[in-house]
């Protein structure tokens, strides 16, 4: 008894086909998105690096402006003082001519200080290498107080509690000195006439440093604790309380606590 099965191969054929071509389909698509992909990533490091040289250009332009301004306040300042050994009259003009100096001199310190910690952030976004050395981090510290203990616009008392086994750590001195600094500064400008702050320096559990500034503020919410590490993040939550700045200070932080490999926490 023969048997014989015949199996039609042409619509098996045309099945296979529809699958090839829809599997060609399905990876031409795959490749196009991944060079679309590419062609985004390249647009954003080409404007990535035209917004980096366009902010180091505005530094650039702005230091002259700011160094000029600062040289004629402090040749009125000196002319004031020749002024008044000479004429002792004109008492309130004088005084409102002072005054006004006063405050050009106040606002040309602000922008310098905006643009040193612009130019801090564009540093730290760069990547530029650490300058890693062994320093004296309690020495350190212990003069950062003492400079916020000058204040004389407000009552700044600073406390310092340092509970290390030893005064050295290892990091970029400078770039962590700015970062403390930052939190003291912030600690000045949202606190009332009188301000206390407790900077505290200890190790962990794990051997790291931990290095903590709290003060009698009025604090950031819960809602904008996470917010507050975002450049140029500003809260509106306490207009009364408003300072001049950019809003950079706290994401100046961050980038400079992560490059050391470490972590920041806000309560």
């Amino acid at each position: 008894m023969q048997m014989r099965m015949q199996v039609p191969m042409l619509p098996i054929l045309k099945g296979m086909m529809w699958q090839m071509i829809g599997s060609l389909l399905v990876t031409i698509m795959l490749l196009l998105s991944i060079a679309y992909l590419i062609k985004v990533m390249l647009l954003q490091k080409k404007v990535d690096k035209m917004r980096s040289d366009f902010v180091h250009t505005m530094i650039h332009e702005l230091k002259r402006p700011v160094q000029t301004l600062k040289m004629c306040v402090s040749v009125f300042s000196a002319q004031k003082i020749n002024t008044e050994k000479a004429d002792s009259e004109r008492t309130d003009e004088k005084d409102e001519n002072a005054l006004i100096m006063e405050t050009v001199r106040e606002e040309s310190d602000n922008l310098t200080a905006y643009l040193a910690k612009l130019r801090e952030v564009i540093r730290a976004e760069e990547h530029i290498p650490l300058q890693i050395t062994s320093f004296d981090i309690h020495a350190a510290l212990q003069n950062l107080v003492a400079v916020y203990r000058k204040n004389r616009q407000k009552e700044v008392n600073v406390s310092l509690d340092y509970q290390r086994t030893s005064d050295r750590m290892m990091g970029d001195r400078d770039l962590l000195l700015n970062v403390v600094s930052n939190l003291m500064e912030n600690s000045v400008k949202y606190s009332g006439d009188i301000v206390n702050i407790h900077v505290a320096c200890r190790d962990t559990e794990k051997g790291e440093v931990m290095i903590s500034v709290s003060d009698n503020g009025i604090g950031i919410s819960p809602d904008e604790q996470q917010r507050v590490w975002t450049k140029f993040y500003r809260s509106n939550a306490y207009p009364d309380m408003m300072q001049p700045g950019i809003g950079l200070g706290l994401s100046f932080v961050d980038m400079i606590v992560k490059a050391h490999g470490g972590r920041k926490m806000m309560q």
